[in-house]
């Protein structure tokens, strides 16, 4: 059996790697468990607890835009989402007066020691939106509601 020079035998080093890593596989393993259990999906974020026990707000969403906007509602939520990392089948938990930033605060109420930076979601949703109707980053305002971004994608989309 081949020793170090400490004369400690390599199988004994050889296996709390293993055991180490071992264990970080099956932390991961749970956590993926959890966060499919806490979201209904993989890799997807929970949306803020105030938004998360609302009804659907599509009847909402209707009535102020009818069927003709249907089509910008759903993209614009779909990428919303997308950018959040929410599960994309509980868009129409968002309403239209609800502000991109009260959301964004929602997710990070505060500062804490674990969480040194956010997940760049106002950034990606900016290029999302950018890409897709040619959205400009002047345009943005920290009061920005979902359904101005609906408003403006419908601009955009129908601009010659």
């Amino acid at each position: 059996m081949p020793f170090t020079q400490e004369g400690r035998p390599y199988i004994a080093m050889t296996t709390c790697i293993v055991i180490g890593v071992l264990v970080v596989l099956v932390l991961f393993g749970l956590e993926l468990i959890w966060n499919r259990r806490r979201t209904g999906r993989l890799f997807c974020v929970p949306i803020p607890r105030p938004y998360r026990n609302r009804d659907s707000q599509e009847g909402i969403w209707q009535e102020r835009y009818g069927h003709d906007k249907s089509a910008d509602i759903d993209a614009v939520l779909t990428s919303f989402c997308e950018a959040f990392s929410f599960n994309s089948d509980d868009r129409y938990k968002f309403g239209p007066d609800d502000q991109v930033m009260d959301i964004y605060r929602a997710l990070y109420p505060r500062w804490k020691f674990w969480q040194l930076a956010d997940s760049m979601e106002i950034e990606s949703l900016t290029m999302d939106l950018r890409k897709q109707y040619g959205f400009c980053v002047e345009e943005w305002r920290p009061d920005t509601s979902l359904a101005d971004l609906v408003e403006l994608a419908g601009k955009k989309r129908n601009r010659p």
